[in-house]
Order: structure tokens, then sequence, then C-alpha cells
């Protein structure tokens, strides 16, 4: 027998035995025996009646029960979905490139557009989040940008350090990209509120240039528990997992329990625990160890019920308390009304209907349930800014909500009946169709963005959910289709790849897009080529301006940065409708020419483009004059478009090369040459390491007396497979990769070595190594103190030394003359290299920190010259007067012996008298008896006629030189 039968079979069996009583013993007695049935009557209805009250009881329990918890489970999903919301915007906004730029530089070092791109991206995820404050911090915690209190911070309030100050900034650092750092409350130093703190780290390329950072206020969790009360009297409370009471209405009073002082916005928070009832007490480590449940307690003499959950987030708990008393005052009366009104006569009534009361009751609950849904979801949709609306499977307009009237501009009346289709703009209809095909195949819920039309023909991007509306088979009758209004977003998302794809200075494309159209169009000509014999070629203008950097360090970067404005404008000015302008970065410009015919349009716009900079540029009343070299390389030949923007590059380093403002066309001999660098770079980088590096050593000599005055220091390399490199060929390339610094050192330790063993010799006691140092060693700092290291360690006094520097850096460049006079200053002797080929006058050479010139072996080989001549002569005249050696270098002929030394020069070498040597053979000529001097033979050779345009020279400078400046 069924629960809901037993009623009606209790009801049933008195009746029965009733009706045997009266039959089996007549009228006599049967008032006793009717007395009889009527007590049992009695006895059942009261039975019935406190198994009925009961049952209510039970039912009102757990309808009450059900309610709060629907009640607390919306807390903490509102709670969770707090966090959640605001944790997925701050990750989205952490992976836009738009950020990067300002967390590799200073803030100071950028420029308006780009911090401008920076607060945008900020301030729109202040916007959208409920939270007091969003940070960008770079990885050094500097603040780049805040958006605080609904405006952006200016610059001069961000904070330089935040590594220590804000909790949230070494945790989020430590974290990998996507991930999410949530902080324990704490005051806000900006705003003075408890808040939470959530970060993110921002990767790029697989370094962490920062960090993301907001605060959600612990009130505004207080303030989402207690936005809709449950019922009066009703509260919710917040728990956080470590047992701190975080909201609660009475959170003033826990804190005075607590000792805790009375500040609310800087106070902490106290432990739940630690005030409220006895019996609030013992609940509270039950709630923090279990997920969620049902309690009573006792608080200010009242009687509570509550329900409690726990947040998957972080574990704190989420409850909701109600007075007893309100949550069941019906309860109490529905159990007074019945004992009032049932009675004996009614006992058979209650018998009979009890099952069908308890039906009802039953379906009544239900319906009551069904409809508090459905007035709450009627009342949701009402109220909702989406537009919500529902048809049927043609698509038809059943449903037309508010927001959609604000959205489309429809009334409900006009709206009903229309087709969807109507709303949705002719080219995205298709894929409408194809949508209702899937929610008629029950295919679940489908989510599309498209665009859709307003009633005055304004164009909407929108987000749209389709999903099936089911009968209670579950078949398919209909479709739910909710819309959002995405314009804002979609805006910004195109205003974002705009700054993400152009210069922000110039406006012109950047060199994302640049080769992003470059690659587009040679696939367009790769695929019409396939199908047509003739071929569609494309051109590249790789543009470099000459001496920009002299216009930023002389007039500064602003008016550099006009100046490239002024550049982009007269380039566009200049090129095709269809043509390409682009900036690269810095001061170098691209131009994409299409379907050229052949290189002479490319080198037509390529004229046009240097006339149009011709003309000076009026900058902050400044009056500038630039010049541009430009590349040129025609497609047929690259794989790709970055080959083809490479070969373009090649050409505008010819152009700069053969004399800038030029136009050079490349060919693949640029190629081979730049190839041909690139491995001799690499090679000489394993030269160092493999030591295929050798130090010869050319010898000195007195011209008069022929002795060995010293030798200079030469570099040689020795490659397995090419023989010996020319120093011709490999000492530029050390000069601009700066692997001259590891090398100079290399050459001055093995000089000093080997002329520490020369010295165990007598005539290597009197020998002075002459080392070549470079402008690159001259400008380290740490030159002195590794030259210092060098000398200790080898044992050499630096008397025996001379350094050999080129004039030209003496004079341009003060670090250089610097570190030179520090050097001067250790006991150095210092020699001025190549002398006669810089521009400096006579007199500006005897102010320098030298102590003998070396004049360089041009002037010596053509000594036929008369300006040469005269050049030799007057160097030597001037060295005398002011006491400095003179050495002549690159002596090949006796006829040049002879005439440097009759022109009183005292010290020569070159291949005339020794060529450089290995260290082992220069031993060898020391440890001759003569010492090394020359063979007379070779000094005095027979008699040689001094040529007549030398001897004019001599003659003449010996003239001039009397009371001139010689400049």
């Amino acid at each position: 027998m069924g629960r809901r039968d037993h009623g009606v079979a209790v009801l049933r069996s008195p009746l029965s035995r009733i009706r045997r009583l009266h039959l089996v013993r007549g009228g006599e007695g049967s008032w006793w025996h009717a007395l009889v049935v009527v007590a049992a009557i009695a006895a059942v209805m009261v039975v019935s009646s406190m198994v009925f009250l009961s049952r209510i009881d039970r039912e009102v329990v757990e309808e009450a029960d059900t309610r709060l918890g629907t009640y607390a489970g919306r807390q903490a999903r509102d709670v969770e979905r707090l966090f959640s919301g605001a944790g997925a915007d701050l990750r989205l906004a952490a992976h836009n490139p738009v950020l990067w730029p300002s967390l590799r530089t200073s803030p100071q070092a950028l420029d308006p557009a780009e911090r401008q791109a920076v607060e945008t991206v900020i301030a729109y995820l202040g916007r959208r989040a409920l939270v007091d404050e969003i940070g960008l911090i770079r990885a050094d915690g500097a603040e780049v940008a805040r958006y605080s209190g609904g405006q952006l911070a200016a610059a001069p309030s961000l904070s330089s350090d935040e590594r220590t100050s804000n909790p949230a900034f070494l945790p989020a650092m430590g974290l990998a990209d996507d991930q999410l750092h949530t902080t324990a409350p704490y005051v806000s130093p900006d705003s003075g509120r408890w808040v939470y703190g959530l970060a993110t780290p921002i990767v790029a390329n697989d370094r962490r240039l920062g960090i993301l950072h907001l605060e959600i206020p612990v009130q505004a969790l207080a303030d989402e528990l207690g936005r809709t009360a449950f019922a009066s009297g009703a509260y919710s409370f917040l728990i956080a997992p470590n047992g701190v009471l975080l909201v609660h209405p009475q959170l003033a009073a826990f804190r005075a329990t607590s000792g805790i002082r009375a500040d609310p916005s800087r106070a902490p928070f106290p432990l739940a625990s630690g005030g409220g009832s006895s019996s609030w007490r013992a609940l509270v480590p039950v709630m923090l160890a279990k997920s969620n449940g049902v309690a009573d307690f006792e608080q200010d003499g009242r009687s509570y019920h509550l329900i409690y959950s726990r947040i998957p987030r972080d574990g704190s708990v989420v409850g909701t308390a109600v007075p007893s008393d309100v949550l069941f005052a019906h309860s109490g009366q529905v159990r007074i009304n019945l004992l009032l009104t049932l009675g004996p006569l009614l006992a058979v009534l209650l018998g009979v209907s009890a099952w069908f009361a308890i039906r009802l009751g039953t379906a009544n609950h239900r319906l009551q349930v069904t409809g508090r849904a459905t007035a709450q979801l009627a009342s949701i949709v009402v109220a909702a800014d989406d537009a919500i609306l529902r048809t049927d499977l043609a698509g038809r307009i059943v449903t037309w909500n508010g927001g959609a009237e604000r959205l489309y501009g429809f009334s409900e009346a006009q709206a009903k009946g229309r087709s969807l289709a109507d709303l949705v703009a002719p080219r995205r209809r298709s894929e409408l169709a194809e949508i209702y095909a899937r929610v008629a195949n029950d295919e679940g819920v489908a989510r599309d963005d498209s665009i859709h039309m307003a009633s005055d023909g304004r164009v909407i991007d929108v987000a749209v959910t389709f999903s099936p509306i089911c009968d209670q088979p579950g078949a398919v009758t209909g479709c739910s289709v909710v819309v959002r209004d995405i314009s804002e977003r979609k805006r910004l998302e195109d205003e974002l790849t705009h700054q993400a794809l152009h210069d922000a200075l110039t406006g012109l494309p950047n060199r994302a897009l640049f080769l992003d159209r470059l690659g587009h169009v040679l696939e367009t000509s790769r695929r019409t080529s396939e199908d047509s014999l003739r071929r569609t070629r494309h051109a590249v203008l790789f543009l470099d301006l000459d001496n920009f950097k002299v216009v930023n360090d002389s007039l500064g970067h602003r008016v550099g940065d006009e100046l490239l404005r002024g550049i982009a404008g007269r380039l566009a000015a200049v090129i095709r409708p269809g043509d390409t302008a682009a900036r690269l970065g810095g001061d170098e410009f691209t131009v994409l020419l299409e379907n050229v015919s052949d290189a002479r349009t490319a080198r037509v716009t390529a004229r046009r483009i240097l006339t149009a900079l011709e003309a000076p540029f009026r900058l902050d009343g400044h009056r500038v004059v630039v010049s541009v070299s430009i590349g040129i390389a025609l497609s047929g030949g690259a794989r790709d478009a970055g080959e083809l923007l490479r070969q373009a590059d090649l050409a505008m380093y010819a152009a700069k090369r053969n004399g800038k403002g030029r136009a050079e066309l490349f060919n693949p001999v640029m190629h081979k040459r730049a190839w041909r660098r690139l491995e001799l770079e690499a090679e000489l980088r394993s030269a160092i390491e493999l030591n295929q590096l050798e130090v010869h050593y050319q010898p000195i000599f007195d011209l008069h007396s022929g002795e060995l005055h010293g030798v200079e220091a030469l570099l040689r390399w020795q490659h397995p497979v090419r023989g010996w490199v020319p120093p011709a060929e490999f000492i530029p390339l050390a000069e601009q990769t700066g692997l001259i610094v590891p090398i100079g050192e290399f050459v001055l330790e093995r000089a000093c070595r080997q002329l520490a063993r020369w010295r165990g010799t007598a005539a290597g006691r009197r020998l002075l190594v002459s080392v070549n140092v470079s402008p690159r060693q001259l400008q380290q700092p740490q030159l002195v103190a590794r030259v210092e290291q060098i000398l200790r360690v080898t044992g050499i006094a630096p008397r025996w030394l001379q350094l050999e520097i080129t004039e030209s850096w003496l004079q341009e460049d003060p670090a250089c003359l610097a570190a030179v006079e520090r050097l001067r200053a250790l006991g150095f002797s210092v020699a001025l290299d190549d002398f006669g080929t810089g521009y400096s006058s006579l007199a500006s050479v005897a102010s320098l920190p030298v102590d003998s010139l070396k004049i360089d072996r041009s002037f010596v080989s053509g000594h036929e010259s008369q300006h040469n001549g005269a050049l030799v002569s007057a160097a030597v005249a001037f060295g005398t007067a002011v006491e400095l050696e003179i050495t002549a270098e690159g002596i090949e002929t006796p006829e040049q012996l002879a005439a440097v030394r009759d022109l009183g020069c005292r010290f020569g070498q070159g291949f005339l008298l020794a060529r450089p040597l290995p260290a082992g053979e220069v031993s060898a000529l020391l440890d001759a008896p003569n010492g090394g001097a020359l063979d007379p033979r070779v000094l005095h050779p027979p008699v040689l006629a001094v040529t007549r345009p030398l001897a004019t020279a001599a003659a003449t400078a010996g003239s001039s030189t009397r009371g001139s400046s010689l400049n």
C-alpha cells in the first residue's frame, strides 16, 4: 500500500467495524458502541491530524530550506562571479600587445600616442569591472598607469616601486602566463579601503614584462550580498578560509569584542569565532570544515535558521541566516487553525479527503515554486539590457522584451510575427539559416557574432546566442535568442588593431602591416604567373636618412620627430595612390611599388623622392636639410617578403657606401658581399676562441745608425682554409662589430709576454714595442684597469711600450683623449699614427698628449709629389720644434729611404728594411752579433740622386716654415 493511501485505510477500518457491531447486537448498547466508534474515529482523526500536521511542518521546513538554499547559492555565485569576471577581464587585458612597449621602457620615455593606447586599455578595463583600482606595473616595480576612482592617475602620482608595498606583485611575477593570483584582504594605500588584490603576469617572448593588477573592495562583497534581503531580519555573512569574518551586519560589535579599534576603513577584520553567542561560536568551525549545510543558533535571545556553502574559488564560506519565527510563522498558524476546525464529526471526511489533500498540497507547492521561478525569470527578461526574444523554428518572432525595443527601435507590436532574418544584414543571412538548422536538430547552444540593422537603418555589431526550447516530451518547438550590442567593443578592437599595425608617430603602416601587404602582393603575383605567361613585378624601396642622429643630438628629439612626420607627408605625396609607404622604425622608411614594368619605373620614383626631400624643412624655427639613401629591390629573385626587404636594405647600404643621397639597385653581388661579411665575422669570432690569431713584429730602425730601435706588434690571421687573411679585410670588420676590444687586449698581452722574453738579451733590453690601440678600446671604461692587470701579470714596465693612436679620434672624442692622458700618466709613450691623413692643424696636434709622430705611408710612397714632399718636410720640422720623435712608415725603395732620411726622419720602417716577422725570427735577429742592426748596404746604397720634385718640395717647405702656422 502506498503512503498516500495510508490515511484512507486507517479511516476505512473503523467504519466497517461499526457496521459489523450494529448488525450483530442490534440497538441495545448501540450508543455505547457508537460512542466507542466515535471515540475511535476521534482518535483516528487526532492521530491523522498529528501526522498531517507533522507532514506540513516537515514540508514547510523543506520548502524554507529550499528557498533559503537557492538564495544562499545565488549569493555564493554572485561573489564567485564578481571575482571570476574581474579575473577573466584581467587575463584578457594582459594579452593585449599594446601594453608591451610601456613595460620595456620608463614611463617618461613613452610618447603621447603610446601612453594614450596604454591608458585606453586600462580605462576600458576599469569601467568594465567593479573595482577600486587597476594598475599596470613594470617588472622593476615602477607603476606605468593606474585607473582609480573613475579616472586615470596623472603620471607624477604613479608609484616608482611597487615591489614590496604591493602584496600581489612578487607572487604574480612568479606565475606562468595566463595564471591569476588573489591576495588576502589588505588596506589599499590609494583608496584607504579593505580590498582583495588580483594580479596576473604580462608575458611576451617568454619574458615577464610586469603585472596587471586590480583591487576589489571588500565592501563590494558586502554590497553584493546585501543587495536583496531574503526576509525581514535576515542577513548574509562571509567568512574567509582562515576564519576571519569579512562581511556581517554586526561586524563592528565583533571588532569591539575582539579588542580591535573602531575605524572601519583600516581596522583589521576579527575572527568569526571572536564574537557573537556561544552557539554561533560553536558553529563557526563546523562551517569552515564542511562544504555546505543547514544549522540553527541563538543570538541576542532570538533563534536563527541558517544555510551555508563554500565558494570554490578560495574556500570562503558564505551563508544566510533568517529568524526562525519569521521563516516558520505561517507553520504555527496552520497548526492552530486545523486543531480548532477539526472535530469528531469531520473524522470520516478527513479520512476520505486526506489523500486528496496531500495530492493537492503537493501539486500546489510545485505550482507555487514554478510560479515564483517563472515570475523571477520574467522579471529578469523584462529588466535585461540585452535583447531577449523567442522565435519559432521558422525564425518568426514570438516574444520581444524591452531590451530588444531599445536595441532595434521596434515596438513589441511591430516585432511580433516578423522574421528574425529581417533584422540581419543581407550578407549574413545565410549564417542564420545554418544556425536554425542546428537548433532544429537540437545540437545545443549556438553562438555567433553578426551584423544586425535597427529600424532607422543603423548597423549594429552584435553577439547572438541561440538556445533550443523543448516541450515536455523533449521535442524542439522554438528558439531562445539573446542579442548583445558589441559595437563599442568592436570599435575598440578596430582602434587597437589600427594602433598595432600603424606607426604612432607618422600614422604610416608599420613593419608588420608592410610585410603583410608585401607578402600578399607577392603571393597574388605568384598565383597570377602560374595562369599567365606574363609575370607581374613589384619593387621595394628602402629609405634611410643620412646623418639623422645629428638632428636629434643638435636640435632634440622633438624636432627629430617633426622631421620624421614631415618626411612621411612628402613620401605620401609623391608615390602613386595604389602604392604603400611605411615606417619601419627610427629613420627607416619603405615604399612598396606594385605592378612596375621594370627597374626604370622604380628608379624614377626614387628620383622623385630624392627631389621631394631636397627642399629644406622648417622645424621649430630651424631650417633643416636632409638627404636620404635609397635601396631598390625588384621581386622575382626573392623567395618571400622578408628576403625582398633584405635585398632592398643591402642596396641601401651600397648607396651609403657610394656617397649617400642617392639610390642603388640591388644585384646579387651585394648579397654575396654581405654573406661574405657575415661568414667572416663568424669565423673571426671562432678565430679568437681557436687561437688562430698570431702577432708578428715589424722592426723599426734608427735611419742614421742603423740600430734596431723597436718593433711594431701587428695582428695576423692564419685561417685553416683561406690561409693568411689580409688585415685590411678583417681589421675594419673587427672595429665595426666591437671584436677589436678583445683582439686588442690579446695583442697587448701577447706583445708584453714576448717583450719580457726579449729583455733577457742585450739587444732586447733597449727594445721598444709599439702596440696599436683602437678607438673602441679607448672608449671602454675598464681599459686602464685591464692594461694595469696585464702589466702586473707580465712584469713589464710601461716605459718599454708605445701605444699608437689615430689622430682623428683624439680630436673628435673627448673620452678617447681622457683615456690616453690616463695611460700616459702610467708611463706609456704615445705615438700619433697615420699622421697627415687627418684634418687637424699642427698647432692643435701640439696640444695632444703624444710623444712621437708616425708619418703615413701614403706620403712616403708618393715622395715624388712636390705636395707630399712638402708635407713630410713640414711634419719633420714641426716634430723637431716640439721635441717629438718622427717615424716614417712604408719605406719600400732605396729612393724613399734616402728621401726621408735627408728630410730629417730619425726612425723608419717598411718592407725595404724588414717585413713583419714572427716572434722567433725577431729573437734570432736580436741574438745576431750586430744586435739586429741594418746591413750598411741597405742603409747606405750606392749614390742615389734625390728626385727633383722632392728636392724642390723640401726647399719650398723649408722656406715656408719660417713664420707660418702650418695648418
